[in-house]
């Protein structure tokens, strides 16, 4: 049994563990809340399991972060009870679930990313860490189908405010592409509660804040506050990992 350090924010203890311990024991990781690879060298000797394991709690910290009212896409009381649901439901299959979704969103975000730069390669790689994650905690076809979707449409979204940029139109300052990558962050946080939360979600939706095509909406960050690109800075750990163990 080998260890994984997951990305602890030593706020998020009980709660890590309340989603992921049980999950961990019954892969054969041992669960291990202590940062030891956050700014230390590279992880090593770590199997596909334990990757993949790495992998899944990179969303897993997305998702956590919405375990708090405050952080929670949706207008005051209505947030409250959302997060402590959302609390409740940690551990259970739904929450995995999400996890998975998250983590497959990141590394579909990362990859298109890459791909629109020009590093196809690196492109490859990521999206072979989203394969990776589904081989371990597979999401059902209809969630897969969705997530490309909405991957689809928010760089779809992103070409089309070059084209507004290129005719002298108003856009965005902060630009296309951080613009459609937020959009695209905001909608697969609101895909991972529903899939935790299903008819609560739907039957609350007046009260959920979503993301739209609308600027303001967007530059006012609607959705979950948590810093994506930190916890990519982490992921990267497990996906170079994985690519020097010839995982993926």
């Amino acid at each position: 049994m080998r260890t994984v350090a997951l990305m602890a924010w030593d706020r998020y203890p009980q709660l890590r563990r309340q989603l992921l311990e049980t999950l961990a024991a019954s892969r054969g990781v041992e669960f291990n809340l202590v940062e030891l690879f956050a700014h230390g060298d590279d992880m090593v000797d770590l199997g596909e399991d334990e990757i993949a394991f790495g992998l899944l709690g990179c969303g897993a910290d997305i998702l956590l972060a919405n375990t708090y009212a405050d952080e929670f896409p949706a207008k005051a009381r209505i947030a409250k009870k959302g997060a402590k649901l959302l609390t409740k439901a940690l551990g259970g299959a739904e929450s995995i679930a999400a996890c998975s979704l998250l983590s497959q969103s990141q590394a579909a975000l990362a990859s298109e990313r890459q791909r629109r730069h020009g590093t196809e390669e690196d492109a490859v790689v990521h999206a072979a860490c989203a394969d990776l994650v589904q081989r371990h905690y597979a999401l059902p076809r209809n969630v897969v189908a969705d997530l490309e979707r909405q991957r689809i449409e928010a760089w779809e979204w992103a070409d089309e405010l070059r084209a507004r940029e290129e005719r002298g139109e108003e856009v965005p300052e902060n630009g296309a592409e951080s613009v459609a990558a937020q959009r695209f962050q905001q909608w697969m946080t609101f895909r991972a509660l529903r899939l935790v939360l299903g008819h609560w979600v739907d039957s609350n939706l007046d009260h959920i804040v979503l993301p739209d095509t609308g600027y303001d909406a967007l530059l006012l960050g609607t959705a979950d506050a948590v810093s994506w690109g930190h916890i990519e800075e982490r992921r990267m750990r497990f996906v170079r990992a994985a690519h020097a163990m010839s995982l993926i």
